[in-house]
């Protein structure tokens, strides 16, 4: 392994610095919402490349980390979640590789509530083909790191003015898709009451790519938006239109959004999502287009595409049980490259029952149909999943994992049995969940 290769196994410099500079951050406010915890264990894989013949088995050793930091201050503003693993695969049958997602920002208020800095960034992974089985050779790491200031001027007590501006770095693991993103926007709104905001916003943003020039976009964004909170209802709305400068030629269409969550009972929500805008791969990652499904949900390329999707679930949590039961469907149509068009629907359900104090299972089933418009190509994958934890004490936590995916397609292409199984050893001197520190869920974490 070349020392380039090498450097690109590790965290990127500037995600690594952020969530260093989070955890010191908060490790410093005794009274911030904060959750942490290490893991360490071993792993098996019946068929660690995912294919349908001369299937490669594989041991694995694993070392993962969790944080979740909430920070809400005059001066501070920070909402940071980290849920990463190592995996050494012992055998050497294929690279090792960090896995996971870590989101986080945090808003620095030079003068509170008139001039902020913020600080953002979100790791993950995209699918350099998404026509095969997400495994560590056909995905790879993205980091987005985004930065600047935002001013707010207000006249009276409702309306406001805010302008900002943004300086974003993309580092791809390996493609040669690496960028720059300058950009800033405006945003004129009128407080209407506590619980509700409207407003008029504009987005600009220029997109550079260092080793692809002719890829390079502009994009501005101009729309309406509406907030409003109750008691047990959130509702989100954008309505308007987005422009799209690219080299071969200009584009645009409509950009709409709602997002309705809904308390049904103490012990129970429900979330609607409907939305279609212009968005690329390192802003679908950071919006959590990812969030379900056996892999691949974000091919790695330059090309901007248009995403039409809707989402429905429902979350249940009383006493010792939490059930949820999830749907989503994804429209991607890019701007050049055709051939990654598709739909996706995915379907997804867990059930968590705590039988004892010191002892929790779960269930998950998780189903993902995807179809290529172009490439007339389709597949199926399905994972189902079980998890044994037991509290062996104040601080310390056994997960044992087990796992089976499967996939089909036309022509046996990216057609794959594979049983996984996880022992993982936790602690969590800060406690919270012993189930956040299993090795992390592809289901969720694609």
């Amino acid at each position: 392994m070349g020392v380039e290769k090498l450097r690109f196994r590790w965290l990127p410099a500037r995600a690594f610095a952020v969530y260093v500079v989070c955890g010191l951050l908060a490790g410093e406010c005794a009274y911030a919402e904060l959750q942490y915890g290490l893991g360490i264990g071993a792993g098996y894989s019946s068929n660690i490349a995912r294919t349908d013949i001369n299937e490669i088995e594989e041991t694995i050793g694993i070392a993962s980390v969790d944080l979740t930091w909430l920070e809400r201050t005059r001066r501070l503003n920070a909402d940071v979640t980290v849920n990463m693993s190592y995996f050494e695969y012992l055998d050497d049958s294929v690279d090792s590789e960090w896995f996971g997602r870590a989101d986080g920002f945090v808003v620095l208020g030079l003068v509170p509530e008139r001039f902020t800095w913020l600080f953002q960034d979100s790791f993950g992974q995209v699918q350099s083909d998404p026509f095969l089985p997400s495994t560590s050779e056909t995905r790879e790491n993205l980091n987005y790191f985004t930065t600047g200031p935002d001013l707010t001027l207000r006249f009276g007590a409702s309306t406001f003015v805010r302008a900002f501006a943004r300086y974003s770095g993309v580092d791809y693991e390996e493609s040669l898709l690496d960028a720059e993103r300058v950009g800033g926007g405006f945003a004129i709104g009128r407080q209407i009451s506590r619980s509700s905001e409207f407003a008029l916003n504009g987005i600009v943003e220029d997109v550079r790519f260092d080793d692809l020039p002719a890829q390079d976009f502009e994009r501005q964004h101009l729309f309406l938006s509406y907030d409003i909170e109750g008691s047990r209802t959130q509702v989100r709305t954008e309505l308007g239109y987005t422009w799209l400068e690219l080299e071969e030629g200009d584009t645009g269409g409509a950009l709409a959004s709602i997002s309705i969550s809904r308390s049904v009972s103490p012990s129970s929500s429900v979330l609607l999502s409907l939305e279609t805008r212009f968005t690329d791969a390192s802003e679908a990652l950071r919006a959590g287009a990812v969030s379900i499904g056996g892999g691949g949900d974000v091919t790695a390329t330059a090309d901007p595409f248009e995403n039409r999707s809707a989402a429905l679930r429902w979350r249940y949590s009383r006493n010792r049980t939490s059930i949820m039961i999830g749907a989503s469907w994804h429209d991607d149509n890019y701007e050049q490259e055709s051939l990654f068009d598709r739909t996706r629907l995915a379907y997804e359900a867990s059930l968590t029952r705590a039988v004892s104090p010191a002892v929790q299972v779960g269930f998950r089933a998780i189903l993902t149909e995807e179809e290529f418009d172009t490439a007339q190509f389709e597949a199926e994958e399905m994972q189902f999943a079980f998890d044994l934890t037991w509290r062996i004490g104040r601080m310390l936590g056994l997960t044992l994992t087990l796992d089976h995916t499967t996939r089909n397609s036309p022509g046996n292409l990216g057609e794959f049995d594979e049983n996984r199984a996880y022992l993982t050893l936790s602690y969590r001197p800060r406690g919270g969940s012993f189930e956040m520190m299993r090795p992390c869920d592809r289901s969720r974490m694609r």
